[in-house]
């Protein structure tokens, strides 16, 4: 770390991000600039700005673009995001070229610059996100820069420069993911960051007047519609704080839409998804019976990992911490505790009637956590067809349907940060998706996922059970 006082009393500190932005801690700081943001430690971003905690300053950070769903996307989805308009869109056209004379005194063609400029680059910044205050955001990909040819021949003969230089010759011959990064400043899909915000928009896209429902609204569908929908709750059981419990409701509908369609893959609706705060384990297991009583759910699955004692109570019931009031349980043939395994070639298993943590026989599942996320991944990109025109590509929808109500739309927001952080940590950081070589590592391997991507993942194992049977599934 480096430091060089000013007469007038300031203070510059250069440093590094690393341990977790360390050096910068301590100081109260006026301005912090990041630079090349995009390599630096971004998850940890919330230090730098506790060090103007006092004096309220400035940050700013500059980087090219990265990988999509990571924290420096999610720092620049913060920002009003302005982009660069000409007022003329000819703009090009209008550049002047000629000799003149380059840095070491030789003459050579090139861009002549001038006055003229003033009128040619005359434009305005465009706000795209009009709902982020605070932090103001500028795209500047390479197309806007005058210096910069666009094609191989501009650079050719009108600036006099190596083609390589040439925007065009970057798209034909970068890497995509290098290409979407450096030149555009866009961020790309790159294979060690699986779920992207796209990915989740397209489930929601079409969705503004589905709303998350009750557990009462649930019970009322299932009513309603009776064996037509399955009704399928996950429960990741949190360690605590920063972790915490998370109950997901799938609602899977049977209902065919249409005999015209040959693929039967029913669609799923996300009912509810409740992030639960810190509370005493009795209370936690008589909310989640009430909730899969009350909805009536068919199945449920629970992590064993940190909810053994919530997973006996779900299933055998108990009494009120406080009241003393008993309350019935849900059976252990309808809500299974579950345990992650690494066998990919297994990826669900149910054993019946094996001793559990308090040496009793009980129902258990044992899933292949690799599997079972990859699956939910896979999930997210089904798409079903539409049923009068089940050959129409562009009319498809994804299968998984979120709800995008006004309503809903803040209870959700929180799965965007959630799911994108997921990460393959098969995958070095310094390989970038068109460079993988997949022979690297033979087994993937994912990070730990956040509380509400696995709720739903079990939830969506719901429907791989079957019920009242000793079997084994391989595949």
């Amino acid at each position: 770390m480096g430091e060089l006082s000013l007469r007038n009393g300031s203070v510059i500190y250069a440093t590094t991000d690393h341990n977790q932005y360390g050096h910068v801690e301590g100081k109260s700081l006026d301005h912090v600039m990041l630079d090349e943001a995009q390599y630096q430690d971004i998850e940890n971003f919330d230090r730098v700005t506790l060090t103007m905690t006092q004096t309220q300053g400035k940050v700013s950070v500059l980087g090219i673009g990265g990988e999509g769903g990571s924290a420096y996307e999610e720092l620049w989805r913060r920002t009003d995001q302005r982009v660069w308009v000409y007022d003329d869109m000819e703009w090009r056209d209008k550049l002047q070229f000629g000799l003149k004379k380059d840095h070491r005194g030789f003459e050579k063609r090139g861009l002549l610059v001038g006055e003229y400029l003033k009128d040619v680059l005359r434009g305005h910044w465009e706000i795209t996100n009009p709902k982020a205050t605070h932090w103001h955001g500028y795209w500047l990909p390479q197309h806007i820069f005058p210096t910069i040819p666009l094609t191989i021949e501009s650079a050719i003969n009108d600036y006099d420069i190596d083609p390589q230089y040439s925007i065009e010759w970057k798209r034909k011959h970068m890497s995509r993911s290098l290409y979407t990064s450096h030149v555009l400043g866009k961020f790309y899909k790159a294979e060690r960051r699986p779920i992207t915000r796209e990915m989740i928009e397209n489930c929601q896209i079409n969705y503004n007047y589905l709303k998350i429902l009750s557990p009462e609204q649930i019970g009322e569908i299932k009513d309603t519609y009776g064996d037509n929908v399955l009704i399928c709750m996950g429960v990741d059981f949190g360690s605590g704080s920063p972790s915490q419990t998370v109950i997901a409701i799938f609602i899977i509908w049977k209902i065919r839409d249409s005999d015209k369609v040959q693929v039967d893959l029913k669609r799923v609706q996300l009912a509810l998804l409740e992030p639960r705060p810190g509370e005493n384990q009795i209370d936690q297991a008589e909310y989640i019976n009430w909730i899969f009583k009350t909805a009536r759910c068919d199945i449920g699955i629970g992590d064993l990992g940190y909810g053994a004692n919530q997973v006996k109570l779900i299933q055998d019931g108990g009494a009120n911490r406080k009241s003393g009031v008993l309350y019935s349980g849900v059976g252990s043939n309808k809500f299974y505790g579950a345990r992650t395994i690494a066998d990919e070639t297994k990826p669900l298993l149910e054993f019946q009637k094996k001793l559990d943590e308090h040496g009793e026989q009980r129902e258990s599942l044992k899933v292949d956590k690799t599997q079972m996320i990859q699956e939910f991944i896979d999930f997210l990109e089904e798409y079903v067809p539409h049923p009068n025109n089940p050959f129409e590509e562009e009319l498809q929808r994804p299968r998984f349907i979120i709800p995008n109500h006004p309503n809903s739309r803040d209870q959700l927001a929180f799965i965007f940060h959630d799911w994108t952080s997921l990460v393959r940590i098969d995958m070095p950081e310094t390989l970038e998706e068109d460079e993988v070589d997949k022979r690297v590592k033979a087994r993937k391997q994912f990070s730990h996922p956040s509380d509400s991507l696995v709720a739903c993942v079990l939830a969506l194992q719901c429907s791989h059970v079957k019920q009242g049977w000793n079997w084994i599934r391989t595949g």
